[in-house]
């Protein structure tokens, strides 16, 4: 059975990040927000959900799995391939 090529895209997220140990309280204040992040990965799975992206495909094995919820999603690029 012949596998569907499964789309390749670039997707702009918002992330959610945090530090650990001491910082100066105005340092803090700068880096108050969402990190934008891009990642580049096939699609697995897309729903309501979210967007399941593996990194590399190789017969009916993938390489790493990364979840990004839907309502963190900012823009999705199809990539020719």
């Amino acid at each position: 059975m012949k596998i569907k090529k499964p789309d390749l895209v670039i997707v702009e997220w918002e992330d959610a990040w945090g530090e650990s140990g001491w910082r100066n309280l105005a340092i803090a204040e700068e880096g108050h927000g969402a990190s934008l992040v891009t990642s580049v990965g096939f699609v697995i799975k897309g729903d309501n959900k979210g967007l399941s992206l593996a990194y590399g495909l190789s017969g009916n094995g993938m390489l790493s799995q990364n979840f990004i919820p839907r309502k963190m999603i900012k823009k999705i690029t199809k990539i020719k391939y």
